[in-house]
């Protein structure tokens, strides 16, 4: 991402041809990964468990996957994530409360989820400072 620093961003939208890759095929550069777009890409809560270990990960787009609730667990530990885009993916309130204990998180996309208008006034009572995009009331 810059001359001076050996972060990376990965996403498959920079690939001319899509490449079968798995998310464990990232292990060996978990350290530099800083920005990492998986929208599209069939993303499950197994797959989060591995994101969890990408410990300068600061940038993450699961939209349209097949994650849920029970896999946002896997990235409370992620204390650098600012933002994390879940459009259309099966979150609830109780995968809000676990995005409470992301200490950087400034902006969470919650598009097509089935979060309530009562769990995002929640983790606006709770977590002023992050900006929720949901379609409802922003």
């Amino acid at each position: 991402l810059g001359e001076k620093n050996n972060l990376l961003e990965i996403s498959k939208a920079h690939l001319e041809k899509p490449i079968p890759l798995s998310v464990s095929d990232l292990m060996s550069i978990k350290e530099q990964l800083t920005w990492l777009n998986l929208a599209d890409t069939k993303i499950t809560d197994d797959d989060l468990k591995v994101i969890a270990q990408f410990p300068n990960l600061s940038r993450l787009r699961l939209e349209n996957n097949e994650v849920t609730d029970a896999g946002l667990q896997y990235l409370t530990v992620l204390s650098h994530l600012e933002s994390i885009n879940l459009y259309n993916n099966r979150i609830t309130d109780a995968g809000l409360i676990l995005l409470e204990k992301l200490p950087a998180l400034t902006r969470v996309y919650l598009w097509k989820t089935d979060v309530t208008e009562d769990g995002i006034s929640k983790l606006r009572a709770n977590r002023p400072e992050v900006e929720i995009v949901s379609g409802q009331n922003n």
